[in-house]
Formats: structure tokens, sequence, C-alpha cells
């Protein structure tokens, strides 16, 4: 089902992948290994640059500019800026803008970039959250408050404090979620002791669902919210709207093997792919594809230092990254070294 197919050493900490790449970048330069060949193509900037990716689009920035590519690297928006203060971006959605931070001495701004415009939507932000949303509106987060701001008027639409409801001592917001409707929250406090998973509307921020039952690795894929527990063989899968729960037991597949969720869960169409330890052991150097429709593990390898070896510990890799796409599947081992197997 799936080869290993090339081994690239000496990666930047992050790799990317969309339905036509996997990328990563090094010093001035994007590399691109197409799905097609397996071969690395060069995208060269002439400047030191951060690379983000954000809502599928890719952003390479500095203090001097902003180019937002989409997922073929083609230029979709440019902003040069006029003085070179400190910045970095936030946020972004095509139709809403670029949401950047900038700091010039002591106070921090965030400003709206859109259309080769700019204009302040808050100064003296000192936040620990600031999110874009697609109904034009902007999404703050302190502590454990959120506040929601219009940016056309930037008045104050609503304000909610997510300690309210019923949660004891919680003090931080530990997985957010946003989705069209809603922000799907889970929350704790500094020793676990109050937890659990609220859902805030997005239009009014009143609290319409709280569970203590569902995460804490909660993410969004489809029409649907996950929860992927460490060292466990159980998904959960909440319906959006509904947020009816179906569990899924997989410990006939998973058999001595659970979930290790250092190793952050990706999720891509209908498979899930996830680190794998094996009960008892601490090397989590095992990963698998899991189907979502039929509950099948249906791919497990290991990686090993040396796949000519026996797998004693040793020799044992852990996996530190795993993303895919149509084609291709991207494992990433300390040493900042990538694996990439082809589906065949």
């Amino acid at each position: 089902m799936l080869s290993l197919k090339k081994t690239i050493k000496n990666i930047s900490p992050d790799f990317y992948i969309n339905k036509n790449f996997i990328f990563y970048k090094v010093d001035y330069i994007i590399k691109i290994i197409t799905s097609s060949t397996l071969e690395d193509t060069k995208f060269e900037i002439s400047n030191k640059f951060v690379l983000s990716v954000i809502n599928g689009y890719n952003i390479i920035w500095n203090i001097e500019f902003a180019i937002v590519y989409n997922d073929l690297f083609q230029e979709k928006i440019k902003i040069l800026f006029n003085k070179n203060y400190l910045r970095q971006i936030v946020d972004f959605i095509l139709d809403v803008g670029i949401l950047i931070k900038e700091i010039r001495g002591e106070t921090e701004y965030l400003y709206l970039y859109k259309a080769l415009t700019n204009k302040v939507v808050f100064e003296n932000y000192n936040h620990d959250l600031a999110k874009l949303l697609s109904n034009g509106s902007l999404l703050l987060l302190k502590g454990t408050t959120f506040t929601c701001i219009s940016l056309s008027s930037q008045q104050v639409l609503w304000e909610t404090n997510i300690a309210e409801y019923s949660f004891k001592e919680i003090t931080s917001i530990n997985k957010l979620l946003i989705g069209v409707n809603y922000l799907y929250i889970y929350a704790n406090d500094k020793n676990w002791n109050s937890y659990g998973f609220r859902v805030v509307d997005i239009n009014s921020g009143e609290c319409v669902f709280a569970t203590n039952a569902f995460g804490p690795n909660i993410f969004d894929h489809e029409s649907k919210i996950y929860s992927v527990g460490r060292a466990s063989q159980i998904v959960q899968v909440m319906n959006k709207d509904s947020f009816e729960i179906e569990r899924i037991d997989l410990s006939d597949e998973l058999g001595d093997f659970v979930f290790e969720t250092q190793c952050t869960p990706y999720f891509h169409k209908n498979e899930l792919y996830v680190a794998l330890v094996k009960k008892g052991e601490d090397i989590y150097s095992s990963w698998g594809i899991i189907d979502l429709e039929t509950n099948k593990l249906k791919f497990k390898t290991e990686m090993l230092r040396d796949f000519n070896k026996k797998p004693t510990k040793t020799n044992k890799d852990f996996v530190s990254q795993i993303k895919a796409n149509d084609t291709m599947v991207g494992v990433k081992v300390p040493g900042n070294i990538l694996h990439i197997y082809e589906k065949q």
C-alpha cells in the first residue's frame, strides 16, 4: 500500500504538505517535492524570510514585505511595508485580509491589510490570541475571555468568559477550533482538576454545548470534530452542528498499541494518521493509518534509524511529525530527517 521512496536530511524544523507538494524552508529557499516525480525544485527568495501556512495559503514575510501565494506558489497578494518595524503575520482569510501584529517600541498594534490598504484594528494589543472570522469580525482571547470585534465598525459585538460556564478554576484555553458557526474550546486549570469542552456560538458568544467527556486533543476535519486520546485506543467523533458524540473503539485493531499524541495526529479525507506506541514501552517509533469509514487499521509500520537492521531499542526512531496528501506521506524523525512514502 505504501512504500518508502525518499529520505531527506537536514530539513528545517517544520515541513508542510498540500494536495500537490511537500515543501520546506532552507535559508532563502523553499524546496518543493512534487507528487509526480518526488524530485526537488527550488523556489528562491532574495531576502531572509519567514514561511507561514495559513488556511491553505503560503505566506512569505519579513520586516519589508508580505507575499501570499496559493497552493501552487502563484502570487495572490503582495504588500510592501513603509517602515521596518518588527512584524508578525497573525492570520489570513482571502476575503477578509491579512492580520499583522506590528511592534513600535513598547506598543503593539494589530493591522488589517486588504486591497493594499491598512487600518489599525487594535492598539496596545496585549492579548494571547487574535483570529480573523469569516463573518468579518476579529476574535481576541485574553486569559479565558473571548472578545469579538466588528472589523468595519470596531465595535465590540460580544464578550464571553469561558470560565463562567461550569468551570471551577479554569486558567487557560488548551485548544481552540474555529468553525463557520461555532467556536470549539477545550480549557483546563493548571493542575487539570477542572477541565472540559465547550461550544460557543460565533455570532452571539453564547455557550450552546458543554461536556467534560470530550477532549482534550481535539481536531477539526470536514463535518466533524475528533478527539484522539493519548495512550488510548479510542477515537471520539462529534457532529459539528448537533454535537452528538460517537465513540469508536479500536482496541481490536490496535492490539498492544495505543495512540501517542505528542506527535500531532493528521487527518486527510477519510484517514487518520497517528503515531503508535506499544504498551509498556516509551519509544513511539510506529505509526499507522486508520480508515475512518470502516474503523479499520489499514497500514502500520515502524521507523528505524537503520532499516536494514532489526528493530532493537537503540535502532528505533521517534515519530515527530506525520502529514499526507493523496499520493505521499511525509514522516519526520529526530535529526531533521524526513522520510517520504509513496501511496500505490
